[in-house]
């Protein structure tokens, strides 16, 4: 483990920029805060860490010039700059001092905070080569193994035991997750029940237009069967009223005594006259 101070304000890591010709560079500033961390922390640091890297960091702003001295404790920051900005900045800094790459930084612990009274702005910095066995080491009772799902959704049930067991009534925080969470799972269940109950909708409004269209063919086939049925009896009695009529004439010719089309009639007496 390395611990050491950089007595140095710290800075927040800047955008890049950009020229005319649209190259991208680090602003002077930024420049200037991570050489300065280099060679700061060059004190401290004989070679760099080769595997991976937890990094614990307390930034150390100076303490408002509007803070009363009878309250000389420190002070969270709440303010600008953002925490990961001023993580970046120092990552860069102690690129190739305290490590090879940033990239082997696996865990990061930091705060940002107003200094007590008479006391200077300065960078707090702790590394840590860690191992395989140390992953996921933040549990909910210390047994060295990361939190389940079941961990997190069993966060209390009646609201005075919290995962760790122990006794203590829940903070504002917890109550706010554990009162999110509810809500969600709350929101999701009225969801899928609205989806069902839609889906449900849908179903039956298709089931009765599909009863009303087939009702309405059946009856259309039922109007038509009736209409070919009746024309069917009224072909037949004109048959028959003309085979009596041909009867009673004593007509020879054969076509009196079949039915034909008032169209084919027409023909036949054309035939006829001919």
């Amino acid at each position: 483990m390395i611990h050491f101070t950089l007595d140095i304000e710290p800075k927040p890591k800047a955008r890049p920029r950009f020229t005319r010709t649209g190259r991208a560079y680090t602003s002077k500033v930024t420049r200037e805060f991570e050489k300065a961390i280099k060679t700061l922390s060059r004190v401290h640091i004989l070679e760099p860490l080769k595997g991976a890297v937890a990094l614990k960091v307390l930034f150390v702003h100076p303490r408002l010039k509007s803070e009363p001295k009878k309250r000389p404790e420190r002070k969270y920051k709440t303010t600008r700059p953002d925490l990961s900005n001023l993580i970046k900045s120092l990552e860069d800094g102690l690129e190739g001092i305290a490590f090879n790459d940033d990239a082997q930084i696996v865990r990061i612990e930091a705060e940002k905070i107003h200094a007590a009274l008479n006391e200077g702005a300065h960078i707090e910095v702790t590394l840590q080569e860690i191992e395989n066995e140390q992953i996921g080491h933040y549990s909910a009772g210390g047994e060295g193994r990361a939190l389940t799902r079941e961990d997190k959704t069993g966060i209390v049930q009646d609201g005075h035991i919290n995962v760790c067991e122990e006794g203590r009534a829940l903070t504002r925080k917890e109550r706010s997750v554990i009162n999110r969470h509810r809500h969600r799972k709350e929101q999701d269940e009225k969801h899928k029940r609205m989806s069902k109950e839609r889906s449900v909708r849908k179903l039956e409004e298709t089931r009765i237009k599909l009863a009303s269209t087939e009702a309405q063919r059946k009856a259309e086939a039922e109007e038509k069967a009736r209409l070919e049925d009746e024309a069917r009896q009224q072909r037949w009695r004109e048959m028959a009223a003309r085979y009596q009529e041909a009867r009673e004439r004593r007509s020879t010719n054969w076509r009196d005594y079949v039915y034909v089309s008032d169209d084919n009639i027409d023909d036949d007496k054309e035939k006829d006259d001919d």
